[in-house]
């Protein structure tokens, strides 16, 4: 995975997604199944293989308690979305 200050908006909406399931303990299969989303879709999000549309991203948001904006800042972009876990600054 790239450092997060070098993805795009499509790559930093998929990190922040992922991060935002493991914060919260969902599996993907979870949230698709209780947003009757096919589960590839959610791994395709998560891999970005295909990006998630606006109103996606609204629904993820909202499931999570975080802004739309959120989703789309990256680390130290937004201080309340700091990446620490190195994991996810691999």
């Amino acid at each position: 995975m790239k450092n997060v200050k070098n993805m795009n908006t499509d790559e930093t909406v998929a990190f922040n997604f992922k991060r935002l399931l493991d914060e919260n303990g969902i599996r993907q299969k979870d949230y698709a199944q209780k947003h009757n989303i096919d589960p590839s879709v959610v791994s395709k999000w998560i891999n970005n293989k295909r990006p998630m549309t606006a109103s996606e991203i609204k629904d993820a948001a909202d499931e999570f308690g975080v802004t739309v904006n959120d989703l789309y800042y990256a680390g130290t972009d937004r201080k309340r979305l700091e990446v620490t876990n190195s994991e996810y600054l691999s």
